[in-house]
Order: C-alpha cells, then sequence, then structure tokens
C-alpha cells in the first residue's frame, strides 16, 4: 500500500531518537504533533479503518478479477481430427448430433473471453472490451461453455478507496461547517459591534447623570447646611419664647396676689370706716 496518511515518516522520526525505550507518551505526542492521547487514539483507529478498507477493498477486487477467468466448460469425451487441407472448423457435429468442442477454440475463447482490469493515471480500473467471436462455436454452444455471472461493485470498477471517500465526505463537511462557523463568527462581530457602541452610549449617558447627580448632591448640601442654621436660629427663638412666657406667668402671678392683697386692704378699710361712723 502507498503511504497515504504519512504514517512511515512519523515513525521515521520515532526511530532518529538516541535512546527509544525511554521514550515516553509526552515525546511521542510532541514529535508526532499531537495536542492529546484522545487525539493520537482516534487517528490510530482512524487509520485502522482505512487500512482495513483498502485490504479488503483489494481482496474484493483480486477475487472479482480471478473469476473473470474461470470459464465453466461441459466435458466432451471424444476430440476429433482437423485436417490440414480445411479450414479449421470450431464444432463437428456427430452421428448421434451431439456437439464436440475443438480445444483450439476453447484456447481462443479463453483468451477472448479473459478480462485484464488495468489501472490506469486517475486511480481506476477499466474493463477492456471483449473481441465478438465469430466462430461457430462461439454462437452455438454458449449454453455449454459461459463464463460466471458476477456483479462487480461501483467501488471496484471505479477502483475509489472507501476511506478516501470517507475522507472526501468529511472534508465536504469540515468545509460546511468552516462556513456556518465563519458565518456565526460575522454575526457575533455584528453583535459585538452593536454591543460595544450601546456599551459607549450608555457610559456617555451614565457620566453625564453622574456629573448631575454631583451637582445636585452639592445643593442638597448647601440647602442642608441652610436649614440647620435656620433651625438653631428657631430653637433659640423658641427657648426666648418660653423664657419670656414664663416671665409673664411670673408677671401675672404676682399681679394676682397683688389684687388679692388689694382686696383685703379694701376689706379692712370698710371695716375700719364702718367702726369709725359708729363712734
Amino acid at each position: 500500500m502507498k503511504n497515504e496518511w504519512g504514517l512511515p515518516e512519523k515513525w521515521d522520526k520515532l526511530k532518529e531518537l538516541s535512546s527509544s525505550l525511554h521514550v515516553g507518551e509526552e515525546d511521542i505526542l510532541r514529535i508526532l504533533n499531537f495536542p492529546d492521547t484522545e487525539s493520537l487514539q482516534q487517528e490510530l483507529r482512524y487509520i485502522s479503518r482505512c487500512v482495513t478498507e483498502e485490504w479488503l477493498f483489494k481482496v474484493d477486487l483480486s477475487i472479482q478479477a480471478g473469476r473473470s477467468h474461470v470459464i465453466q466448460l461441459k466435458k466432451s469425451e471424444k476430440t476429433p481430427e482437423v485436417k490440414s487441407n480445411t479450414l479449421k472448423r470450431s464444432v463437428s457435429h456427430s452421428s448421434e448430433g451431439q456437439k464436440i468442442i475443438d480445444p483450439s477454440s476453447l484456447k481462443k475463447r479463453k483468451t477472448n473471453n479473459k478480462m485484464i482490469m488495468p489501472r490506469d493515471g486517475g486511480g481506476r480500473c477499466k474493463e477492456v472490451a471483449r473481441p465478438l467471436t465469430t466462430d461457430t462455436v462461439s454462437l452455438d454452444s454458449d449454453s455449454e461453455a459461459r463464463p460466471s455471472k458476477i456483479h462487480i461493485s461501483e467501488d471496484v470498477l471505479k477502483h475509489i478507496c472507501i476511506g478516501r471517500r470517507h475522507a472526501k465526505e468529511i472534508m465536504i463537511q469540515k468545509m460546511d461547517i468552516e462556513s456556518k462557523f465563519e458565518s456565526i463568527l460575522d454575526d457575533w462581530n455584528d453583535e459585538f459591534v452593536k454591543v460595544k457602541f450601546l456599551q459607549g452610549e450608555y457610559k456617555r449617558r451614565l457620566e453625564a447623570k453622574t456629573k448631575e447627580t454631583s451637582i445636585l448632591e452639592g445643593q442638597l448640601i448647601e440647602c442642608r447646611a441652610e436649614l440647620a442654621t435656620i433651625f438653631t436660629s428657631l430653637s433659640f427663638q423658641n427657648w426666648e419664647a418660653d423664657l419670656s412666657r414664663h416671665e409673664l406667668i411670673e408677671a401675672h402671678a404676682e399681679i394676682n396676689q397683688h389684687k388679692e392683697t388689694l382686696k383685703k386692704l379694701a376689706l379692712e378699710k370698710n371695716t375700719l370706716e364702718k367702726e369709725n361712723k359708729k363712734l
């Protein structure tokens, strides 16, 4: 088999090592250029499957080519002698009407019925056209001497390796997946640009709102300071009002007390005047 997967080249790299007994798993992965053991096992399974398919393909090809040379002939009891002065007849009839096959015609039929399957440059198998036989044995004894009918598959006729066909299908699928990934990546890039634009817009709006909030916070602090001064002044005024109210209450109490004393004095005066009148 030809080197279709580059395995012997990689194996030559392994042979170039100084001491192959101390080659570790990391060295093998590094030499064969594989990221991990799982990918190496997948590659080996793929190569094994391709080798098996190629071997089965060649076995099928050899079997089909070998069967094409087999010709089932009917046994003849007697072969008549051919005269030199007359034309060679491929079939002679006996007295009972039985057909007898000439050995030379059999040899000729064998060479004519052989299937030659050479490989051309494109890797395909061609079947050479069989020449038409005009002798009587070919026309009359077709039921007695006939090659076996074999169905040759399309892959065998075209000489297309199953592994290569799978590889082509995988490559096509890979290209389709790559195109899908590229379209998805383009869409993602568009969405990323939109998100970046919106992010910048929201950032500018946030900065403007932050500035407005900072200004409002400064104004709020000033208002709180003014309110604090007003509250202190009002509390002082309330204290003064309470003090003057207490003073008024005390003065009112003194006035009431003076009124009572005046009433008492007026009563005493009246009593004294009455006593003076009696005297």
